[in-house]
């Protein structure tokens, strides 16, 4: 039956309705169960820790640094090899020991000799070995072996500068350990070559750059004494490495003090001047003299005494802990004179450098005031804080300063190319024979538009001048470009139009490129730009020159006839001993020489000096293994002869012709 719904008004069907009951949550306590039941009780079952079994032994190494200076220092990574008892072992603890240096401690099982090895990084090979050390009890104490990290340096004049070009070599008992070459462009970091005494290579180990070397001191408690650092400018050849005897390096290598150079880790440090307002002042310590500190101060003595006039008549008269007025600096300038180019004093390091394998800890070691670059390759030490003060530096060789009047010419020898437009053979010819610390040759001119096309050319190739020069000479880019910017500066100013000199017997080097049988020179060798014999006479004799001039003819093949290139090697070192050119180079009357002396007898009818003339190829830098006229080989300006099994170089100054007027 429907039922009305008031919400729809209307009839639906009855839906049974759900009745919600409550049932209260309470409930009386049934003590029966309650005393049955069984509380909840947590399970602790003890868990047996497996025991480990504290090693017995210990191996430690020493290193002659604080903790906080090993990575500065490098020292690398140590390890003990693994034994048939025993696996490899790489994990070391750090501590400092009382005397300021780290022990490197790892826990050993088996006392069994080891082999320690250090490599400079995880498994870059050529690891330096020391077979045969001993692990200790854990009570004891003291390391066997020792290492104390040191970095090189080379003496300059009476300072110690890094070098930044060449290679450091590290020898124990005369045999190499590792090769270091350093970076060049003005740095004095270094990488590490593969080289070992079995294989001399210039592969790298890696990128990796170094500042330090790291010395074995002890080992097995015993000093490591014969060990030598040697530094050369350039690698050493294959050669020189598989001919190194232990009399070569004792006289051409540095041989370590290590017990000096350890002790340098206990170096005081020593007074330095100090600034105190516009002054700059010194406290004068025991066993100085006014003039030791002059010299050290870089001041003469009467300048010294000038700024302290309470000591003049009095030098020897001064008390330690008396005050020296060094420099005083106001409004119109220093009171002392300076050193042209870098516009200061340069002062000496306040440990005197006396000996090659003194070493001087980095405290004592370092300049204040110099100029930067002692030498070419070779960069002063100045203060540093990358480089820890009680680092031991170690003069390894001693190397001579360059004059400050380093760039000399001899106004009586002179360059000269006869030709306007290239003057390449005569930009490289220059290159080739400047030399530092010597006489050189002027630039003698035809005119001022010749001057012109020189300098410009030298502006213009710069660039390619020093690739060449690098290659030619074989020296570095970085020296290249040294060479460069001071040959650029002497000769522009210093270069004569016409001959301007007083000397009754000039020596002229004409330059060109020449051929057996010519008579003519060419500026290069494709022959654009050429002079017959005739021509050239009547060039050098507007240039004003002396009737007594020597001429040299300084260009290939300027005294033959044809070249030599149907003889050996053997038959051609045997005529040329003998003296028997003509057989090789045919007459100098049919060569350029020959041709040019019979136009030179005609044009210059008073000239009564000679002529110089050239056999092969002349060259214009020094080369090895030059034919002598002793018969032997040395290094030497040189000629080229191309025979039919090679070539042979021969000295230019000892064989030549000469025509006397």
């Amino acid at each position: 039956m429907k039922v009305w719904d008031e919400k729809l008004e209307r009839f639906v069907e009855p839906v049974n309705e759900i009745t919600t009951k409550f049932v209260r949550a309470h409930y009386s306590c049934n003590e029966y169960l309650a005393r049955e039941a069984k509380t909840d009780v947590l399970h602790y079952e003890s868990v047996k820790e497996k025991s480990v079994k504290t090693p017995a032994f210990k191996y430690s190494i020493e290193i002659a640094c604080t903790q906080d200076e090993l990575n500065t220092y490098q020292v690398g990574i140590f390890s003990l090899g693994k034994t048939k008892k025993e696996a490899n072992i790489s994990t070391w603890n750090k501590t400092q020991t009382n005397k300021g240096f780290t022990l490197l401690t790892a826990s050993v099982n088996v006392d069994e000799p080891k082999i320690l090895s250090r490599e400079f990084f995880i498994s870059s090979g050529n690891a330096i070995i020391f077979r045969d050390v001993k692990p200790v009890k854990q009570n004891f104490k003291n390391a066997a072996e020792s290492f104390i990290p040191i970095k090189p340096a080379v003496q300059v004049g009476k300072r110690l500068g890094w070098p930044t070009e060449g290679y450091f070599y590290h020898f124990i008992n005369d045999v190499l350990i590792h090769e270091y070459k350093l970076m060049g462009d003005g740095k004095w970091a270094f990488q590490v070559t593969q080289s070992t005494v079995h294989n001399f290579t210039d592969e790298l180990m890696s990128a990796h750059q170094y500042c330090f070397i790291l010395l074995p001191w002890k080992i097995n408690n015993t000093v490591v004494a014969r060990q030598h650092l040697l530094y050369l400018p350039k690698k050493m050849t294959t050669q020189q490495f598989e001919e190194l005897t232990a009399k070569w390096l004792d006289e051409h290598a540095c041989l370590l003090d290590i017990d000096a150079i350890v002790r340098t880790k206990d170096e005081k440090k020593l007074a330095r001047e100090k600034k105190n307002g516009n002054q700059i002042i010194y406290i004068i310590q025991s066993g100085d003299t006014l003039s030791i500190i002059a010299e050290q101060q870089g001041l003469t003595l009467s300048e010294l005494i000038e700024l302290n006039p309470q000591y003049k008549g009095k030098k020897d008269h001064i008390q330690i802990g008396d005050t020296l007025i060094i420099e005083i600096t106001d409004a119109s300038g220093h009171t002392v004179k300076l050193t042209p180019g870098t516009n200061q004093r340069e002062t000496l390091p306040p440990q005197k450098i006396q000996k090659i394998g003194q070493a001087i800890s980095f405290a004592n070691a370092y300049t204040t005031k110099v100029n930067r670059e002692l030498k070419f390759g070779v960069i002063a030490i100045l203060e540093d804080r990358g480089i820890p003060l009680r680092t031991p530096i170690l003069n390894v060789c001693k190397m001579e300063p360059e004059r400050t009047n380093s760039w000399e010419l001899d106004d009586n020898i002179f360059f000269y190319s006869p030709f306007k437009k290239n003057l390449d053979v005569l930009i490289y010819e220059v290159f080739g024979m400047f030399k530092i610390n010597k006489k050189n040759k002027n630039i003698i001119f035809n005119n001022d538009a010749q001057v012109n096309n020189f300098m410009n050319t030298l502006e213009n190739e710069k660039d390619i001048i020093i690739s060449v020069t690098a290659v030619n000479s074989s020296i570095s880019v970085d020296k290249a470009s040294y060479l460069f910017d001071q040959i650029n500066s002497i000769y522009k100013k210093n270069h004569q139009i016409k001959y301007e000199g007083n000397h009754i017997q000039p020596v002229v080097h004409v330059l060109g490129h020449g051929r057996p049988n010519g008579d003519s020179i060419s500026s290069e060798p494709n022959e654009n730009e050429y002079l017959f014999t005739f021509e050239l006479a009547y060039k050098l004799k507007d240039l004003g020159l002396p009737n007594s001039t020597t001429i040299k003819l300084d260009f290939c093949w300027s005294a033959c006839e044809f070249e030599p290139d149907t003889f050996t090697k053997d038959e051609a070192i045997k005529h040329i001993t003998n003296g028997n050119f003509e057989s090789l180079f045919g007459s100098v009357n049919n060569s350029f020489l020959g041709e040019f002396s019979k136009d030179i007898k005609e044009i210059w009818p008073n000239f009564n000096g000679c002529i110089i003339g050239y056999y092969g190829s002349v060259l214009n830098t020094p080369k090895d293994k030059v034919l002598s006229m002793k018969g032997d080989w040395h290094k030497a300006y040189a000629s080229e002869i191309t025979l039919n099994d090679g070539t042979l170089l021969i000295n230019k100054d000892d064989f030549n012709a000469i025509l006397e007027f």
